[in-house]
């Protein structure tokens, strides 16, 4: 496996982010925001081709561009719209081709909103559909797509997106596995039977660190290493699995405790994602 981190998280404009992430021996980045004015959703043309360069310019390739605007969390959209679908797919289309263009082999975005009230099985039948058809947009440029579990829609754990990849779906859709996102949700990756509902299935990964509650249930992010996640444990099951994809790091650092907070340096973001990385490693 190899390891990245999200540009976004730091406080830097983006040229200035892929030097420091690469002054930490990353070589990979994964793209999200805070490129330039852009997100990957708008990159476009000459502004896209200078993101591809600077990141060149640093022997650094990018791991996924990954979207917010599809399906977006927000939830502010009507599933069921035509036009909202066209909208989707044309975006996927740009995403594919920006994959494309900077070499990313893959393009993550988020299953459908959660309904208000009981989901039913029409609810996951039109979900995987509709990814599926997601998923041909960017096989044709040779990408895959690639579905993170996130509390708001339809795919928020292991079992959720167990019962996703069991569906007749393109060879090209893959998940994104935020360990931690299955927590919120209120499953524990690591009790047993959970990641082999998705073990196979895997192509990326993102790692952020977790505390427990009182109760067990999550709490705070935190540093991986220092934190009540068995990393160690679930990476050596992902690589038993055979996942050769990369694993991203994603501290979500405003949601640290105060506690946990390093108030006394002046990049702290940039001080998670190093200890992280080598804790990772440590334990790889």
């Amino acid at each position: 496996m190899q390891f990245s981190a999200f540009t976004d998280i730091l406080d830097r404009p983006f040229e200035s982010a892929l030097d420091a992430l690469a002054g930490l021996g990353l070589r990979c980045v994964d793209l999200r925001s805070k490129i330039g004015p852009d997100n990957v959703d708008t990159l476009r043309g000459q502004a896209a081709r200078r993101a591809a360069e600077a990141i060149a310019a640093r022997n650094l390739r990018v791991g996924c561009v990954a979207s917010w605007g599809v399906n977006p969390m927000n939830g502010d959209y009507d599933s069921a719209d035509a036009e909202y679908r066209q909208a989707m797919r044309e975006r996927t289309a740009h995403l594919a081709q920006l994959a494309e263009q900077l070499d990313a082999p893959s393009v993550r975005v988020y299953s459908f909103k959660r309904p208000d009230g009981k989901i039913t099985e029409q609810h996951r039948a039109d979900n995987a559909a509709f990814l599926c058809e997601l998923a041909a947009i960017c096989a044709e440029r040779r990408r895959l797509l690639v579905i993170e579990n996130e509390p708001p829609t339809l795919t928020a754990t292991c079992a959720e997106l167990g019962d996703l990849m069991r569906r007749p779906i393109h060879e090209s859709l893959k998940i994104n596995w935020d360990i931690v996102n299955g927590w919120r949700a209120g499953e524990l990756a690591w009790a047993p039977g959970v990641f082999d509902r998705i073990a196979g299935h895997v192509a990326h990964v993102h790692v952020k660190g977790a505390r427990a509650a009182a109760d067990g249930s999550f709490a705070t992010m935190a540093v991986p290493g220092q934190d009540d996640v068995p990393h160690a444990e679930l990476l050596a099951a992902l690589d038993g699995s055979g996942f050769d994809g990369i694993v991203t790091i994603d501290p979500h650092y405003g949601q640290f405790a105060e506690a946990d907070k390093l108030t006394d340096l002046e990049e702290p973001v940039l001080e998670v994602v190093r200890r992280t990385l080598a804790y990772l490693q440590s334990v790889t």
